[in-house]
């Protein structure tokens, strides 16, 4: 299958679980989606926001190497 289709992992939180402890500061593995849809001036970690003009340079390079992907809607379908 080419590169870029699916998503492989080889294990699951329920199967680390016992072996691992989550003692992260700002978020955990089971709070990481409700913490990282709050909006950035909200989220438990401390950020600063440091605008820069170039920090959108890689979008623009990412649309422009990936024009015929986004034309033909490819990215959003998932074949097996």
């Amino acid at each position: 299958m080419p590169c870029g289709k699916r998503v492989v992992f080889i294990t699951t939180r329920d199967d680390y679980a016992e072996y691992y402890i989550d003692d992260r500061k700002y978020f955990t593995l089971k709070n990481f989606y409700q913490e990282i849809n709050k909006p950035w001036e909200k989220r438990n970690m401390p950020m600063e926001h440091h605008p820069d003009p170039q920090g959108i340079e890689v979008y623009k390079l990412w649309k422009k190497l990936n024009q015929e992907i986004l034309a033909s809607g490819a990215s959003r379908q998932i074949k097996s």
